[in-house]
């Protein structure tokens, strides 16, 4: 019914269609960071706000066009740091490696600077910052000084 009272041809709201963006001063300033991490001339963007408004959108747009890129997409159901390490290790890292936390985190280390190195580009995007565990947050943020001081 909405295709035929609009007169379109597909519906623009289904899942692998993109959906629309309406365009204000805070999604350009996140339309240009996600740009300048794609550069190289930052390592690190974390992009929040309310629910709904087009982050993800925006983000899985901007990113396709990246090249040699390893992208892992954090969720809130990721609920502890051994399942986040796992799944980092598994998405930009070497691939599936058990260990405990601090093996798993050496590892990813090693493996982040070699790529980094050969001009390839890891990004993890963590969708629901607000939502995720204290514990996930803080092996997150211990993963991002290990990278700066690797600068």
């Amino acid at each position: 019914m909405f295709i035929e009272q609009y007169k379109l041809e597909r519906n623009p709201f289904a899942e692998d269609s993109v959906r629309p963006l309406f365009v204000s001063q805070s999604m350009r300033e996140v339309s240009t960071l996600i740009r300048k991490v794609g550069e190289g001339k930052i390592q690190t963007a974390v992009i929040s706000g309310l629910a709904g408004v087009g982050k993800t959108t925006l983000l899985t747009q901007r990113i396709r066009g990246f090249k040699d890129l390893s992208l892992s997409w954090i969720s809130p159901d990721v609920d502890s740091p051994q399942k986040l390490l796992e799944k980092l290790v598994l998405e930009i890292g070497p691939g599936s490696v058990e260990g405990s936390c601090e093996e798993l985190r050496n590892i990813l280390e090693v493996f982040l600077t070699h790529q980094r190195k050969n001009d390839r580009m890891s990004v993890v995007i963590v969708d629901g910052l607000e939502r995720q565990r204290r514990e996930v947050v803080d092996e997150l943020r211990q993963l991002l000084q290990l990278r700066y001081k690797q600068k």
